[in-house]
């Protein structure tokens, strides 16, 4: 073997371990670093739905709360005749737990 072709090999050598005493820990705590930041998207994401939803429950409270306190809003099955299809759909749905209408 030459001596420069021992000089090539060491040099080409010296950059394979070089690269991957630095390149494998890098990839590891990449991966570390890749995770943090999707499991914290996935909070944020998490905390922006369940923020909205909590919005959209207290706002259809209020609003049934505001309607069903009006003395003047009547039921809808008690001035329409019994064989439409809103009377119908109405009356299953008092059937299956809500309560009478006044």
């Amino acid at each position: 073997m030459s001596l420069r072709l021992k000089i090539i090999l060491s040099i080409a050598a010296s950059v394979a371990l070089s690269a991957a005493l630095i390149l494998v820990p890098m990839l590891f705590s990449a991966k570390g670093l890749i995770e943090e930041g999707t499991h914290r998207e996935l909070d944020m994401v998490k905390l922006r739905f369940e923020t909205a939803l909590e919005d959209r429950f207290h706002n259809a409270t209020a609003m049934a709360t505001l309607i069903a306190e009006m003395p003047d809003v009547p039921w809808p099955g008690a001035t329409a005749p019994r064989s439409t299809r809103e009377t119908r759909a109405c009356r299953r749905l008092s059937d299956s737990g809500f309560p009478d209408w006044p």
